[in-house]
């Protein structure tokens, strides 16, 4: 039992409904019911009465919405004299893919934090030892193979679509497989002076090597060269809002393809963490746990 999986019940409970308490928690509903059932199973008790459009607390539910208010009250109050002993500051983090579960935490950690602020950074050379050394995290895929000791949290398992003009000849397929993609030209991110982007790779593990139309310096120019149909692109799902509000480009799952990774939250072993980085690690890991978002 997580003490984040108690503040979702809590929600739940009061609102009698998922939709609402999943909007207001800012996560997705089906995390949320994930969350809820999870639980449920824990405890061996079902607090809810769920028909196909609504759910009711009953009587064992009272009693756990009780019970729960009182343990989040008395949290709430060590919690504050805690954070009270924990001075502002910045949490810098360095980033060789995306996630937007991720840019969800920190937000939700600033609402009980406000006096601590992040930095993100991007087009790090996070291989070498020394590049990161100023940075407190790093988020990678499990691709990404580092030279150094570390600890890590799993944020959740990463897959890519295809971004191709809505006239291309592919963009009436539902899903496209791989090979298909064999002939096409290619858009992609080059970090720093010789590596490309993770989607690069993942070309030449599922069988062959991709012709390069365009070599962009971050996300938006690539996709700003697939629009003008110089090529067309692989990009995570956790990169799919920045192609979604562009009219005249489709995204399409690719099938047979090497395109799973893990996505991890790192930072070194040594030297350790400080006050604001370790209070974060606490939050960051019982609020992927509970969410359920791998």
């Amino acid at each position: 039992m997580e003490l984040l999986q108690l503040k979702y019940f809590e929600k739940v409970a009061t609102l009698e409904n998922m939709t609402r308490a999943a909007k207001e928690l800012h996560i997705s509903q089906p995390a949320l019911s994930n969350s809820i059932m999870r639980l449920e199973q824990e405890l061996g008790v079902k607090f809810f009465d769920r028909t196909s459009r609504s759910i009711k607390l009953n009587k064992q539910g009272v009693y756990m919405l009780s019970k729960v208010k009182k343990i989040l009250t008395m949290v709430d109050s060590i919690t504050a004299d805690s954070y009270s002993t924990v001075s502002g500051g910045t949490i810098s983090i360095a980033l060789d893919t995306h996630s937007s579960h991720l840019l969800d935490c920190i937000r939700d950690f600033r609402t009980i934090n406000p006096q601590i602020s992040f930095r993100l950074f991007t087009e790090i050379r996070v291989w070498e030892s020394t590049a990161v050394s100023e940075f407190d995290f790093l988020l990678h895929t499990s691709k990404l193979k580092l030279p150094y000791s570390i600890q890590n949290i799993a944020l959740g398992t990463q897959s890519y679509h295809a971004v191709l003009p809505k006239e291309h000849p592919l963009a009436e397929c539902e899903s496209i497989p791989i090979m298909d993609l064999k002939d096409e030209s290619f858009c992609f991110v080059q970090v720093g002076s010789m590596t490309l982007e993770a989607a690069y790779g993942l070309c030449i593990e599922s069988g062959f090597a991709p012709k390069i139309a365009t070599l962009a310096s971050n996300m938006y120019e690539k996709v700003a060269c697939i629009q003008k149909n110089i090529g067309i692109g692989i990009v995570a799902v956790g990169n799919l809002d920045i192609v979604s509000s562009i009219h005249n480009l489709v995204t399409r799952p690719i099938r047979e393809f090497s395109n799973l990774t893990d996505i991890k939250l790192s930072w070194k072993t040594q030297p350790p963490l400080s006050p604001i980085c370790s209070l974060f690690v606490s939050y960051a890991a019982d609020y992927f746990a509970a969410a359920n978002l791998l």
